[in-house]
């Protein structure tokens, strides 16, 4: 009888998800926030992709400000659900280039309307019940989009804002240098900081071996990102990898990494490029440090 009952909501969740899918989508946008309030159609929800749905949604730069805020009040009522909090965190571990939390957090730094704001900051502070989320509102930057944002007369924005800058800054402080870098990296957005330095890479290299060399795996992913900072972070990381590492650069060749980088020397950009002919000696010549010398 269960089932009967909810095969119906099940295929409403469906043709909503489709029709969300759509140019002309602030109608179905509107029903689908108040069908969500009914928690019994989250799962449906989710295993039709909704949340992939919402990201593409809430990319920046759309100019359609009013269907990012509709997204946003999805995403706020699904995140008081604490397994929708975990179903957040798998599909954008999964996603390799855009996520839910990566828009939102782009699109923050960039929309003009506060309600958007508003919106978003709502669903980022019930994001602190999860460790995952924080980490991944940490490796996005989001502390450094906050140094950004205009004064606000809004009491509840205000309150917000503050709870999640001073929940991210405590969980920041309570990370490794690793543990930072395995933040930063997991986002899927590299950024020039403290963490990309020789230093960093002659202490840690070791450490990298840690789960099937799976943070080497992910920055030969981000090869493939269309960021420009997050291109020349990784080629970066990929060439003090192969300097300090002593299997270092067969394994950056075996998993497609040099291949990628050589495809980067004639980048556009000119630091991209720059950054990838440094990782390509790094790669190829043993003795690097003298070559930079002579």
């Amino acid at each position: 009888l269960q089932s009967t009952i909810e095969q119906p909501l099940s295929d409403f969740i469906v043709l909503l998800n489709n029709l969300c899918r759509s140019k002309n989508c602030l109608i179905p946008l509107k029903a689908l926030k108040n069908t969500l309030k009914q928690e019994r159609a989250h799962d449906p929800f989710i295993r039709d992709g909704g949340v992939r749905m919402l990201a593409s949604l809430m990319e920046p730069g759309t100019n359609q400000e009013q269907i990012q805020y509709l997204a946003g009040f999805s995403v706020w009522i699904l995140t008081f659900n604490p397994k929708m909090l975990r179903q957040i965190d798998q599909s954008d571990t999964e996603e390799k280039t855009q996520g839910l939390i990566k828009n939102m957090v782009a699109t923050v730094r960039t929309v003009q309307r506060e309600k958007v704001i508003r919106i978003c900051f709502a669903a980022f502070r019930n994001m602190l019940k999860s460790d995952e989320l924080q980490g991944r509102m940490v490796g996005l930057g989001l502390l450094d989009v906050i140094k950004t944002l205009n004064q606000t007369e809004d009491k509840e924005l205000k309150e917000n804002v503050e709870k999640v800058r001073s929940a991210l800054k405590t969980f920041l402080g309570h990370l490794s240098t690793f543990e930072k870098y395995t933040t930063e990296v997991m986002s899927g957005q590299l950024q020039k900081s403290a963490v990309h330095n020789e230093t960093f890479w002659r202490k840690n290299s070791a450490m990298f071996e840690k789960e099937s060399y799976r943070h080497i795996r992910k920055l030969v992913e981000l090869l493939d990102s269309k960021e420009l900072e997050t291109l020349e972070m990784a080629c970066y990381d990929l060439g003090e990898f192969a300097r300090f590492h002593p299997d270092g650069r067969s394994l950056v060749t075996r998993m497609g990494g040099k291949g990628k980088i050589m495809r980067l020397m004639m980048h556009r950009d000119e630091t991209v490029a720059k950054q990838a002919l440094l990782a390509i000696q790094k790669l190829m010549v043993s003795n690097w440090e003298f070559l930079t010398k002579s």
